[in-house]
């Protein structure tokens, strides 16, 4: 990415698929926001970029400390583990670190405190209806519809004449 684009991108504001992030000191805050992402269709993660889209940079000691941080969130703090890619993008003031989740293959994913995670706009949000705990499951091939049981019914409540 080139800084003229990360500007660009910037100035638009945070929506369902860029993120930005001021700084980043804990694996597991980190690891939440690539769940969310890698649940509803993959996303960019901006290190280095205020809320309001000021572009600040991170120094160079931090860009190291960061990455491996971003490893280490991706494949320690996320069920299944992810591969993330992550981009050292220079701007006036140091770098700016642009996380890549895709869309996720091994859907849903959680976070290693067993919480699942969505998008909602430029927010993120856990996932807490067993509904949508269930859609997600279903559309990942994880559960079928046909498989799951009925309480309170047996095999006389199937009219084998339209079966």
């Amino acid at each position: 990415m080139e800084p003229k684009e990360l500007g660009e991108m910037a100035s638009r504001g945070e929506d369902s698929m860029h993120q930005f992030k001021r700084e980043v000191t804990h694996a597991t805050t980190l690891a939440r926001e690539i769940v969310a992402f890698a649940n509803s269709g993959g996303g960019q993660i901006f290190i280095g970029v205020a809320d309001d889209g000021t572009v600040r940079g991170i120094t160079g000691t931090q860009v190291l400390e960061l990455n491996q941080l971003i490893a280490h969130a991706a494949t320690q703090n996320v069920r299944p583990p992810l591969n993330v890619i992550s981009e050292n993008v220079p701007v006036p003031d140091g770098v700016v670190i642009v996380v890549t989740v895709p869309p996720g293959p091994g859907k849903p994913y959680q976070d290693n405190e067993g919480s699942f995670w969505v998008k909602n706009g430029s927010d993120k949000r856990k996932v807490t209806a067993r509904e949508e705990l269930q859609r997600m499951f279903q559309s990942a091939l994880l559960v079928h519809g046909d498989e799951v049981l009925v309480p309170g019914t047996s095999l006389d409540d199937v009219d084998d004449g339209v079966f």
